[in-house]
């Protein structure tokens, strides 16, 4: 939102009547649980303190970046709160499209309603497809209502940490160079979707998306000849080490992911054109100059989040 942009250039300016405005306006015109209505509805709370903007976060997106950023905690339930267990007919017709016409044409049958929807995410998994079942998933919490909590089966689903999605390998390679081991899940969780055999246009490999020199600097530290990249378990030590380093120079976790996906050099440049240790931090996120790294950290971290409210007791 243009809105949104110009009250935070207002805002770092000092002119709050007039970013409140502007992010009022953002916040009236945008779609009720976007992107753009939570970030707007943020700093309205941030100007205002008023917690009627705590109350939309809460109600409208309690597991976005905006959200988890100013405490909100999820409220996970048991159960059906989301209906799971009506009729799956247009599930049923989405397969038959599926085999005739291609995945494409049936997708709008897979998304028609929840209990359709939840069948074909469980499909997705069961098949190892995360990417696109993390896809279906989101739909089925953007379309859901949150006034009741979120159900945990949801969040186990959309966060998993088990060991068909390499927990046991995260927890090994985050131990091996002292990681959190849910940040490092949650890295991963939106570097890969857990898919070991990825590459990016970039030519970044495997679950932790190491890039080719990365894999070449571990070679050579740990006098270690690697052979297959992009095998699980010898890529998630490159990238448990990897972040390891960033993190024991940055101290801090929003710095480090910066590092892990712009490269360091990007990110110190950053640190000195905004005068960092002036600035608003929540403001240093969203400006983040690179709309990749940007998105990069909300995502990951929102993911850290939400995983934390899900794993830890």
């Amino acid at each position: 939102s243009a809105y949104n942009w110009l009250g935070l250039s207002a805002y770092i300016l000092g002119y709050i009547e007039e970013a409140y405005n502007l992010f009022y306006n953002a916040y009236q015109k945008a779609e009720r649980g976007s992107f753009e209505r939570s970030r707007s509805a943020f700093w309205l709370y941030k100007i205002t303190r008023d917690t009627q903007y705590l109350k939309t976060l809460r109600v409208e997106d309690p597991i976005g970046y905006y959200s988890l950023r100013l405490g909100i905690k999820p409220m996970w339930v048991e159960g059906e709160v989301w209906d799971t267990s009506s009729s799956k007919r247009f599930y049923e017709m989405g397969k038959i499209v599926e085999r005739i016409a291609g995945y494409n044409y049936a997708r709008g049958f897979y998304l028609k309603d929840v209990p359709s929807a939840y069948a074909h995410a469980k499909d997705l998994i069961r098949s190892g497809n995360f990417q696109k079942a993390s896809l279906v998933l989101e739909h089925i919490y953007k379309v859901s209502s949150k006034d009741k909590g979120i159900p945990r089966w949801w969040g186990k689903m959309a966060f998993p940490y088990e060991k068909r999605f390499f927990s046991h390998l995260i927890d090994s390679a985050s131990k091996t160079f002292r990681v959190d081991p849910l940040l490092f899940v949650s890295i991963v969780r939106e570097e890969s979707r857990f898919n070991p055999k990825t590459t990016s246009p970039a030519g970044a490999i495997g679950l932790a998306q190491v890039m080719p020199e990365n894999v070449k600097e571990f070679s050579k530290t740990f006098k270690k000849r690697v052979k297959n990249p992009y095998e699980p378990k010898i890529n998630l030590m490159i990238g448990a080490w990897e972040i390891s380093k960033y993190l024991n120079i940055f101290q801090d976790y929003y710095l480090a992911l910066a590092c892990y996906n712009a490269g360091c050099g990007a990110l110190n440049r950053w640190l000195c054109d905004y005068e960092y240790e002036r600035l608003d931090f929540d403001v240093f996120v969203d400006v983040i100059p690179y709309n990749e790294t940007r998105a990069y950290v909300r995502r990951v971290m929102r993911s850290y989040w939400v995983y934390k409210s899900l794993y830890l007791p």
